[in-house]
């Protein structure tokens, strides 16, 4: 085994914080968006599908946690890894969860 990597320290308050703001974001994103008619596609091969509001999501998303924390990676659901290094966050968007 190699050497131990400290951890990037966190600022554990701060990034509840954007959590709970990006949350109530996406909510209120879809909350509106569901309103419409929304225009959907097949994603892979077993019976997915995604919206243009699956998008807005992730997009709003990435933006809010990257305004916040600029330096770190983020893997979205719809479109992949984001540039960065350091600290990894995963940005799935709110609709497909129950």
């Amino acid at each position: 085994m190699g050497p131990v990597k400290m951890a990037i320290p966190v600022d554990t308050e701060h990034a509840r914080s954007v959590a709970v703001t990006t949350v109530k974001a996406t909510g209120a994103l879809l909350r509106e968006g569901t309103t419409k008619d929304l225009d959907t596609r097949a994603k892979g091969a077993n019976s997915d599908i995604m919206t243009d509001l699956d998008f807005a999501a992730e997009r709003l998303i990435v933006r809010l946690i990257r305004n916040a924390f600029p330096s770190h990676r983020i893997i979205a659901e719809e479109s992949g890894p984001r540039r960065r290094r350091q600290l990894l966050g995963l940005a799935r968007g709110l609709a497909g969860w129950h």
